[in-house]
């Protein structure tokens, strides 16, 4: 018997390649949503499991320090950190397009006559991405002003147009 709680991960065969012994994670129990607690990983398993079609591997971590209120059986959400990275712009995703295997962004260059934005593309170079942003390592510089394009609105009186970002 073990005097320290071990939480079980069950990681997808697609995202195993990116964890590692001794790795930080983030343990966030659905019943405490308050704060996450440090862990790190302890042991992957070598052996997998098939979970709705979809191979699966068993990931101990180890909390850093357990809290009071974690107890043995709590249903937990876990995030691991597979890369750090500092000073990098990030732009939303829907901020870019991809044409012909290019990336742009529109960038607003100035003003026309009448005050309006003038835009021009942007070839960018993009770096890591995620769900929600992708880095852009060349082709914009901080600062520089773009547009994204607002969520789809179904509604009748919706608009489609953009909202500015500024780097």
């Amino acid at each position: 018997m073990s005097d320290k709680l071990i939480v079980k991960a069950l990681v997808d065969e697609i995202d195993i390649n990116k964890i590692k012994v001794g790795q930080t994670a983030t343990i966030l129990l659905d019943s405490w949503t308050k704060e996450g607690i440090p862990a790190v990983v302890k042991r992957i398993g070598f052996d997998s499991r098939t979970f709705n079609n979809v191979i699966k591997y068993v990931v101990d971590l180890e909390p850093k320090s357990t809290p009071s209120y974690m107890l043995s059986g709590m249903t937990a959400s876990i995030t691991f950190l597979v890369e750090e990275k500092h000073n990098v712009l990030l732009v939303p995703r829907q901020a870019l397009k991809r044409e012909d295997g290019n990336w742009t962004a529109e960038k607003i260059t100035g003003k026309d006559q009448d005050g309006n934005d003038q835009m021009a593309a942007q070839t960018v170079t993009i770096g890591d991405r995620d769900d929600e942003f992708i880095e852009v390592t060349e082709g914009l510089s901080e600062g520089a002003l773009i547009t994204v394009p607002k969520a789809a609105d179904k509604s009748k009186n919706a608009t489609n147009s953009n909202v500015k970002v500024n780097l």
